[in-house]
């Protein structure tokens, strides 16, 4: 807690008599304390706890019928006196005239006497009296003091109410709970002390779990002073409430539910919810809805772990008995909607979470939040699911968005990327999920020290255990050749585990331990694209199959996408429509909530037509809600397709770029019904005037930017999906000088960003024969088959190190990683021949190897990778020893691959030939660019695009090298450029110069497109 000056920690001692008549009034002087200035950014975040309830007592209680009158002594203004009764309906209160004069307060019933607390520049001074009616001593015990004496005194008088008074909070007590204040004996707590200490106790934790540390170097994570109101209200809602402006409270004339002891849920639970804060809001209509879940996260963490409560309001049954059943439920229907469960299962959703981050986790997101709001970019927040994905996290290591998808919350396509592409973080689901055997379950729980299956658990714990299935990749494409040999791979966050090359549409990558992996695929070598990634889950004994489709032509990009916000009451969120061109699909996302409750007949509508064909109607009755219709629905959105949006507040219909968010106003609606048409590029507005193709090309240029500032930023993030469509987007543009400025100036940085994309499997041919067993012979090692083997023989024991020696080629590639599918089989000899310690070496050939990487491999049916690095003709896999019965005795296996990337059929580079130090307009350019031919067959290098004179084949002479031999390196000094004064103006010039590789001297039949020469920008003047 911080030390801070308030009311409560104010010791002032004032005589009051016990009754008092208007002729006899006593008047008291009082300064009330003002509240210390505090960090603002938690009132922006929204966790103000006590701080709107802080209140002054004045130490008196007055009788029904009372008049009290007060009045400011100082000229202070903003000083407010209150009449607090058993019954919120029957409280006065009211603010005192700044000039002095006295103001009369009529009790409704008998009542405590205070001023409302509040950060005033200057001490108010106030007098008080009470002019008619009886007055009381109200007794107030503090920590430490005598209870019998408080007991005593509050007896022995009249008042109707007696306090608690601390630095955390304050309780009004009525005097029909005197009796057990008298005897605790029905209460878990011991005595007042004990009701003080557990109060510290708690709101200290709680604190420590909002991540408040007054001595942290942020501010925006110092304190801001607060302290709670317990009251009774016998018409206070529900059994019991918080109520940020004025108490906690009960729904009764006693407190006894704050008194019952430091595990009631009840105290747990409503103090909670000062903590909540902007989580229970909402920013659109699939964002989480976390009313009376979000406080239930402290109140759960408390009662479980800092209590030691095994048996809880979340868990009645035990964790791990309920978590079972709740698992059970939720894997029988594949999923659950977290908007349909109910808050009991919803907070079981974010109990799991907590306990896996642990509390430094939970009070890292807290303060993530904070951070957030005091940036000075912030422009509001995002959704409660892309928060806990992103700030809880994956600040703390981990993917959560598989168990996020069990519940049916979807994250950004901003956070996802993040997450799998930037950080590239492991999976999390629960253990169990992994099973069909419960105790198989539980003891692999006990391996990995959980104290549940329901736990979630990350799958790089789960690599060494011995639970595996089989997975494959299933690629539905035209032709199979087009991905022939490419590999996919797969991912346990950024560790590689497994890859496999793709044979006639399928790419096996043989057992792999249980857990859930993201697979990348590689690129289409006919059409450029490279399909999203896929999370997949690899059950123990599961065949898990991820299916893949490739476009028949280029995947199209997102680049211009539209979310059309519809907004109700308070401007929220209801409902919204998001066009992707790249899915070609309208996404209809509706919260089912009542949008405003104003109107009581049609307040909006949304319908998505095909000619005379109605693909989507729906109908937003103001005042009424729509359960049971789906909450996200997918439509096609086709060229020429047409989405018709009615809105009775137009001016509430929000039109945004999808990808950044920012405005459209060619999109935006000026009438209560808007229609907007599907074209390939964006959406345009029916009768409007905007050029979409100016719009799509403005779009992608801020994609690309913002693509090399990510690349820049985060080497090794993988972004070759995207790379792949903005590639292809840039061969959209209309404008041939756009396009050709495009190429120029990001062609080089997609390029590099695809490569990992193009990684195949290499040729691989043995140089030293490998004696086997009949029907098991050595060429079975590289055959794609997964159902064949190699074994050595079984008469003749193996010589140890055994070496695997291959040649992958002519050429250099560079390495990727090698795979080793081990030999399974039946009965005892399953095992034999399976190698255990081994080394693997590289080099151009068989004398100049150096070894590169050495382990152990796990006696089990696994497929093994090994990560490579580096450049080589040739691959040594030495095997030092070998499982089976007897060991070291023989060397089987069923697959061996390595993977890698060949140079690409071109490299080009470019220099400078001229000696110009500064360019100005009218200088003229020149250049000399490179190419070399890196493929065993002649080819043209072929001038694809260019903003340099003499280049390109429009022109004599230019820079087009026909039948540029293998291996063979040749040049061309003909391009050049005259500055010009727009150059000048900009300050600088890029040259570049795209070329294809093709067969034919013309440039229509191409081998591999788009090498980039460029320079870096010439600066002119």
């Amino acid at each position: 807690m911080s030390a801070v000056l308030l009311a409560w920690a104010m010791a002032i001692t004032f005589a009051i008599s016990s009754t008092a008549n208007a002729e006899a009034a006593v008047t008291h002087t009082r300064t009330l304390a003002p509240l210390t200035a505090g960090n603002n950014v938690i009132t922006q975040v929204g966790t103000n706890r006590g701080r709107g309830m802080m209140r002054e007592s004045l130490g008196i209680s007055v009788s029904s019928g009372a008049v009290v009158e007060a009045r400011v002594t100082n000229g202070v203004g903003d000083v407010t006196i209150a009449l607090t009764t058993d019954d919120h309906q029957q409280d006065v209160q009211l603010a005192l005239p700044v000039d002095g004069s006295w103001l009369p307060l009529t009790a409704k019933k008998d009542s405590a006497v205070f001023a409302r607390s509040k950060q005033w520049a200057t001490a108010p001074q106030i007098e008080y009296r009470v002019a008619t009616g009886t007055e009381h001593v109200m007794p107030e015990f503090r920590l430490n003091n005598s209870q019998a004496t408080f007991v005593q005194q509050w007896a022995g008088g009249t008042s109707p109410f007696a306090l608690i008074v601390d630095q955390a909070f304050t309780m009004l007590i009525p005097r029909v709970d005197l009796p057990k204040i008298q005897d605790f004996s029905w209460s878990d707590y011991t005595d007042l002390n004990h009701v003080i200490q557990s109060y510290r106790h708690l709101l200290g934790t709680y604190n420590g779990w909002l991540g408040i540390d007054d001595a942290h170097s942020n501010p925006v994570h110092h304190d801001l002073p607060q302290a709670y109101f317990i009251r009774p209200d016998i018409n206070g809602p529900g059994l019991a409430y918080y109520g940020p402006n004025n108490a906690i409270g009960t729904n009764n004339n006693s407190v006894s539910y704050y008194l019952q002891g430091p595990g009631s849920w009840l105290i747990l639970h409503e103090v909670g919810h000062g903590y909540d804060g902007m989580m229970t809001g909402s920013s659109g209509p699939l964002d989480m809805q976390l009313g009376e879940v979000w406080n239930n996260v402290y109140a759960y963490q408390y009662q479980a772990h800092v209590l030691g409560h095994t048996s809880n309001w979340l868990y009645n049954n035990g964790r791990a008995a309920d978590q079972k059943v709740l698992d059970d439920a939720r894997r029988s229907t594949n999923g659950q909607n977290f908007g349909a469960i109910n808050v009991r299962l919803r907070l079981d959703v974010l109990a799991r979470i907590a306990e896996l981050t642990g509390a430094d986790g939970f009070s890292g997101f807290n303060r993530s939040l904070r951070e957030l709001r005091a940036d000075p970019s912030f422009t509001g927040w995002p959704s409660r699911t892309d928060l806990i994905a992103e700030h809880w996290g994956a600040k703390q290591g981990y993917d959560l968005l598989p168990w996020l998808a069990q519940f049916g919350l979807p994250v950004s396509p901003r956070v996802e990327t993040a997450i799998r592409d930037h950080a590239q973080l492991p999976s999390v689901l629960p253990l169990g999920d992994y099973f069909t055997d419960y105790a198989m379950a539980t003891a692999a729980a006990n391996t990995l020290g959980l104290a549940s299956p329901g736990q979630l658990v990350s799958t790089l714990d789960l690599q060494t255990l011995s639970y595996a299935g089989s997975l494959k990749a299933q690629a539905s494409i035209g032709d199979p050749n087009r991905i022939k040999g490419r590999s996919a791979t797969v991912w346990a966050g950024s560790r590689l585990v497994g890859q496999a090359a793709f044979v006639n549409g399928v790419a096996d990558f043989g057992q792999l331990p249980i857990g859930t992996y993201t697979v990348r695929f590689p690129q289409d070598s006919a059409t450029g694209t490279v399909p999203q990634r896929q999370s997949v889950k690899v059950s123990q004994g599961g065949n898990t199959v991820a299916s893949v489709a490739y476009p028949a032509t280029a995947a199209r990009s997102a680049v211009n996408a539209t979310q059309l916000s519809l907004l109700g009451l308070g401007d929220g969120n209801f409902a919204n429509v998001v066009h992707d061109p790249a899915t070609a699909t309208f996404t209809v996302n509706d919260g089912l909530g009542a949008p405003h409750s104003y109107f009581t007949d049609e307040y909006a509508r949304i319908t998505v037509t095909s000619g005379t064909t109605t693909l989507f109607d729906r109908s937003f009755i103001g005042n009424a809600g729509r359960s049971g219709m789906a909450r996200s629905t997918t439509v096609p959105a086709s060229a020429g397709n047409i989405v018709t949006i009615k809105h009775r507040e137009h001016n509430r219909l929000v039109e945004t770029d999808a990808n950044t968010g920012a405005a459209k106003p060619s999109l935006n609606a000026t009438a209560m019904t808007t229609q907007y048409q599907v074209t390939d590029h964006g959406l345009i507005k029916v009768g409007g005037t905007g050029n979409v193709q100016a719009e799509f090309a403005a779009a992608l240029g801020v994609a690309l930017s913002d693509l090399r500032d990510t690349a820049d930023a985060q080497p090794g993030t993988r972004l070759d999906v995207v790379a792949s469509q903005l590639r292809n987007a840039i061969n959209e543009v209309t404008d041939a000088n756009q396009r050709t400025a495009l190429l120029s100036g990001y062609g080089a940085l997609l390029d590099g960003l695809l490569r990992p994309a193009t990684v195949s499997a290499a040729p691989l041919t043995l140089t030293s024969a490998l004696a086997s067993q009949p029907g098991q012979e050595s060429s079975h090692l590289f055959d794609g088959d997964l159902t064949t083997a190699f074994h050595s023989p079984w008469n003749t024991a193996v010589t140890l190190p055994y070496n695997i020696d291959v040649s992958l080629g002519a050429a250099p590639i560079e390495l990727s990683s090698l795979v080793l599918t081990p030999h399974t089989g039946g009965g005892s000899g399953a095992a034999n021949g399976r190698p255990g310690q081994y080394r693997v070496l590289i080099g151009n050939d068989a004398s100049s190897v150096v070894e590169v990487a050495t382990g152990t491999w796990a006696n089990d049916a696994n497929t093994k990778l090994v990560s490579l690095q580096g450049q080589a003709k040739f691959v040594r896999l030495q095997i030092l020893s070998t499982y089976g019965a007897p060991a070291n005795t023989y060397v089987a296996a069923r697959e061996l691959q390595i993977f890698g990337r060949a140079p690409g059929s071109l490299t080009v580079t470019m220099a400078r030939t001229d000696n110009i130090a500064t360019p100005t307009v009218g200088n003229v350019l020149t250049f000399r660019v490179t190419y070399r031919n890196n493929t065993g067959s002649a080819l043209t290098a072929f001038p694809r695009s260019s903003n340099l004179a003499g280049a390109l084949t429009t022109g004599t002479p230019n820079c087009r090298y026909s039948n540029l031999a293998a291996g063979a390196t040749q040049a061309c000094t003909t391009a050049k450029y005259t500055v010009t004064e727009a150059d000048v103006a900009a300050g600088l010039f890029r040259p570049a110069l795209v070329f294809d590789a093709a067969a034919d001297s013309a440039g229509t039949s191409v081998l591999q497109a788009a090498f980039v020469a460029t320079l870096p920008a010439v600066e002119v003047g």
